[in-house]
């Protein structure tokens, strides 16, 4: 075996390209030798060579789980990867809206693979609307409730009111307190902040476009990419899981409804709208002031592009619990007396009793699993999940069996389901987003999806409810965030 050397940029490599894009943006899979010294950029000219592409267009690539933030040698040496065997490096396309969260009362967050978190002001309820994910500003357009013909529909628009250099990579989770104006993000730089909003939409002397985000803490602990959070909001407490098979139990701050003392500035207000490259969003400090618990140390925390300062305090977990065996995709911990659930690629469901720091049920798959749902049905015990395949699976944790059959089967996916969230107003409704491009929303009473709407053009990534249940919103690899509105949709349960 022999690891690329330091210092011997004029070195190629044999690497391999792929890639789930549609087939027109698909290369030959045959091994092709470039320079290690390539970039992010570099890599991008070959694609789009390799494509015959007039206009360039730019990609981001993944070497060894990691997106290429350097160049393709110090990538190598930081994987220990060998120059002896083809090395391969899937390509997407730039700015994957990952992550949304529209629980909070006054704006709608979302996260994306830009490293980029964003905050949109909110359309009326009856407006649908369409958002480009990486651009600072958004371009509304009509669209289909999800409800089909029969669901709500308009036009309205979702202005984005800041931009956040939140991370030095991608962004996997946003996970809200509504009670605190609050949010935590977390990503594949290994950390997980959290932000409070100062400002508030609903006084008359305070528009949307005072809102702002500012960093009040930030976690360390994980040893690889951080992949999901789950807030439990009678204890403060955060659950965040990642690529090191581990979850982290944190004990958060305690925030006060509103933003406190203001800071300095952070950046400026808005965007130019050119890919997510314009200006800065102008923050204020959190309320980071009556921190408590261990491992908090104030400091000053620097994003990687160096465009966004905030004083916060450094938090450690307070625990871990280990089980897993690969990497833990979601997490859910209901509000209620429940267990902690956790889904993972080792095709696992597990409930935990965070007190003892023990897992207490165990179910199995015979897929890897990517999302899970908590609650259900009126049932701290019941559990949806899905992953990498087109059913959901719905489980009662309460039986201690590990005999592996679900309670219900929910089929009209046709590829994997990537998140699921339970109605905040009612709880017999599930909706699920899907690699298929579509939204559904479930009834338990039926094995029928009541609704469905083809809400992307590629892979829907993340969905949320939004405005109480009467709408949702999702984000998709086709780089756009969207809000969806079925106000006449829905039956009465």
């Amino acid at each position: 075996m022999a690891p690329v050397a330091a210092g011997t940029d004029d070195r190629q490599v044999q690497v391999r390209f792929t890639t789930r894009l549609p087939a027109h943006l698909t290369v030959p899979s045959t091994p092709f030798a470039v320079p290690v010294r390539l970039t992010r950029y570099g890599l991008s000219e070959v694609i789009n060579t390799l494509l015959g592409r007039d206009a360039p267009q730019p990609f981001d690539f993944i070497v060894d789980g990691r997106l290429l933030r350097s160049s393709l040698r110090k990538c190598l040496l930081t994987s220990a990867l060998s120059t002896e065997r083809v090395i391969p490096i899937e390509y997407t396309l730039a700015d994957w809206v990952s992550a949304v969260s529209a629980a909070l009362p006054s704006a709608i967050v979302s996260g994306s693979y830009d490293s980029h978190v964003r905050l949109f002001s909110v359309p009326p309820a009856s407006a649908a609307a369409t958002t480009a994910g990486p651009s600072a500003s958004t371009d509304a357009t009509a669209a289909a409730g999800a409800g089909g013909a029969d669901g709500g529909a308009g036009s309205g628009s979702a202005s984005c009111i800041q931009v956040a250099a939140a991370h030095s990579d991608a962004v996997t989770h946003i996970a809200a307190l509504p009670a605190a104006n609050a949010f935590v993000s977390s990503s594949k730089d290994r950390t997980l902040r959290l932000w409070q909003l100062s400002g508030d939409s609903s006084e008359p002397s305070t528009g949307p476009s005072s809102l702002r985000a500012a960093v009040v803490a930030v976690m360390r602990g994980h040893a690889a990419a951080v992949q999901c959070a789950a807030v439990h909001a009678r204890t403060n407490k955060l659950a965040s899981g990642g690529w090191d098979s581990a979850i982290k139990l944190w004990s958060l701050p305690k925030l006060g409804a509103k933003a406190g003392a203001r800071g300095g500035e952070e950046g400026r207000a808005g965007g130019d709208g050119e890919g997510g490259t314009g200006e800065e969003a102008e923050g204020e400090e959190g309320a980071g002031e009556g921190a408590e618990g261990r491992g908090q140390a104030r400091k000053r925390v620097r994003t990687a592009a160096g465009s966004v300062e905030a004083e916060g305090v450094e938090l450690s977990p307070d625990l871990s619990l280990e089980g897993h065996s690969q990497c833990v995709a979601a997490l859910a911990w209901p509000s209620s007396n429940s267990p902690l659930f956790s889904v993972s690629w080792d095709h696992s469901l597990r409930s935990w009793d965070v007190e003892a720091a023990a897992s207490v049920s165990v179910r199995t798959s015979a897929h890897p699993l990517l999302a899970v749902a908590a609650g259900g049905g009126g049932m701290a015990s019941l559990a949806a999940v899905g992953g990498a395949h087109p059913t959901i699976l719905l489980w009662d944790m309460r039986s201690a069996t590990s005999v592996l059959s679900p309670s219900v089967q929910l089929l009209g996916h046709t590829d994997w389901i990537s998140s699921l969230s339970w109605s905040p107003s009612n709880p017999l409704h599930l909706l699920s987003s899907s690699y298929d491009g579509s939204l559904k929303i479930w009834d338990l009473r039926s094995s029928v999806p009541l609704h469905t709407v083809k809400a992307h053009s590629d892979k829907v990534l993340c969905a949320d409810w939004w405005k109480g249940g009467d709408a949702v919103v999702s984000g998709g690899a086709d780089n756009h965030l969207r809000i969806f509105t079925h106000q006449s949709s829905f039956p009465a349960a």
